[in-house]
């Protein structure tokens, strides 16, 4: 992502107003958090203000970022590929993939470097996101079964998404949803997600829920495109790697 001015991001009068105020409040801040951090908070300064504050805190101390998480095992994890980048969709929108069957417990040895791998994920969007850009994804629980099923996992990650990095997610769409998910979903999951981000998550019995809303040349064979296959998160360990473990 290209570090730009508030100025230039073609805001209305009132919102630019209460960006440049956010802005003097939290000096550590991009352009793209204050806009962004602003808007999930529906504009309130002082909300956004200690969200964002938040924010900038979890920045400074996750393990991730002081380099606390071991390399060759952050590696390891990333190239199981569970969550990979698909690419630029014909309509722009930069889409990723997961694929819940290659999650759970018994696919990892540490939680945290677990986690670490899909922060690793959000950190590499971030870089290729314009400032105020949102991504979708496809989460295909295809071969999905109850030992994938990772609910400390989840009550660790959902948080992350929703308050590390908000108004970044334009939709998520999970498919096939098995009966015996739908129970989980609505008794576990669905009370973690804040209104907004439940209505940008859409559940589908089969894949022609991806095919109607994403762009089937972009998706790999296994939620039904025309792609062989989905890539590798090579991209993702560069960029990490050039990040994180170069300081």
């Amino acid at each position: 992502m290209i570090e730009i001015s508030l100025d230039s991001l073609n805001l209305e009068e009132e919102e630019l107003k209460a960006a440049r105020e956010l802005e003097k409040r939290c000096p550590d801040a991009n352009a793209s958090q204050i806009v962004r951090f602003l808007r999930a908070r529906n504009n309130k300064l002082d909300k956004a203000e200690a969200f964002l504050n938040k924010h900038l805190e979890w920045r400074r101390t996750y393990p991730l970022f002081n380099n606390n998480i071991d390399k060759a095992a952050l590696e390891t994890e990333l190239a199981k590929n569970k969550c990979v980048y698909l690419g630029d969709a014909k309509d722009g929108t930069k889409t990723f993939i997961c694929q819940l069957n290659l999650m759970g417990k018994h696919t990892y040895d540490d939680i945290e470097v677990s986690m670490s791998a899909m922060v690793a994920i959000f950190e590499y969007a971030e870089s290729i996101l314009e400032p105020l850009e949102k991504f979708s994804v496809a989460v295909t629980l295809k071969g999905y079964g109850w030992k994938h099923i990772d609910l400390p996992w989840a009550r660790k990650m959902i948080p992350i998404l929703q308050n590390q990095y908000p108004e970044r997610l334009r939709s998520a769409y999970l498919a096939p949803v098995p009966f015996f998910i739908r129970g989980t979903w609505n008794g576990v999951i669905k009370p973690l997600l804040d209104p907004i981000t439940k209505d940008k998550i859409h559940l589908g019995k089969n894949e022609s829920l991806y095919l109607e809303a994403l762009d089937v040349d972009l998706l790999p064979a296994i939620v039904g495109g025309t792609r062989e296959k989905a890539p590798t998160n090579d991209v993702v360990i560069e960029h990490i790697m050039n990040t994180v473990y170069t300081k």
